[in-house]
């Protein structure tokens, strides 16, 4: 009699937890942002900091962590490089998206999706990267490839901050790419603002 007692609590408990997690995953945040980003590396070398614009969706999983899908397009600066006998002016895009685990750290982040304070958070989590190229070379071109493309897998870290200005839920981040096209590393920086649709 007692342990049927005692399981049922268990199975009590388990079914509000259980409805209590439900309930949670089933208030999802959709948001948009754009920014900076800002190659580094090799990369740097081939191009100039440019311009990038996304959207997210996020679910919450437990009390303080949230899962995210987001994807973005980048366009970096175009670059001309100068050979001896050649010169190569560099233009490149970027198309990624990303699933990341997001770790909140503001003290309302256990109230979702009410958080009326600025709330910090961290994430990090692998991705996949397009990276395109389309180069113009004038000079000796004999051994001068025009255009490529090349996805790969990547991953990214990142920080941020939601910070709500009079009910409108904005945020701030900053990410740490790296992905390895063409048997060379990438890496670059993202400086994104935007805000979600509740």
């Amino acid at each position: 009699m007692r342990k049927a007692q005692l399981l049922l609590v268990m199975i009590t408990a388990l079914l509000a937890v259980s409805d209590e997690a439900g309930a949670q995953l089933r208030q999802p945040q959709l948001g948009v942002y754009g920014g900076l980003t800002l190659p580094r590396g090799e990369l740097k070398l081939q191009t100039n900091p440019g311009w990038h614009a996304g959207a997210l969706g996020k679910i919450r999983v437990t009390r303080t962590f949230d899962a995210r899908i987001d994807g973005a397009y980048s366009r970096l600066g175009s670059k001309t490089i100068e050979f001896a006998d050649a010169s190569v002016k560099s233009k490149s895009e970027i198309l990624f998206g990303t699933l990341v685990a997001e770790l909140n750290l503001g003290p309302d982040s256990a109230q979702y999706p009410g958080d009326n304070s600025v709330s910090p958070y961290i994430n990090a989590g692998p991705g996949i990267y397009r990276f395109k190229f389309d180069d113009t070379c004038t000079g000796n071109c004999e051994a001068f490839f025009a255009s490529d493309e090349e996805t790969t897998f990547g991953v990214s870290i990142g920080a941020g901050a939601n910070v709500p200005l009079r009910r409108i839920p904005l945020f701030a981040e900053f990410r740490w790419h790296r992905f390895s096209p063409f048997e060379t590393t990438v890496t670059m920086f993202t400086f994104s603002a935007g805000f979600k649709i509740r």
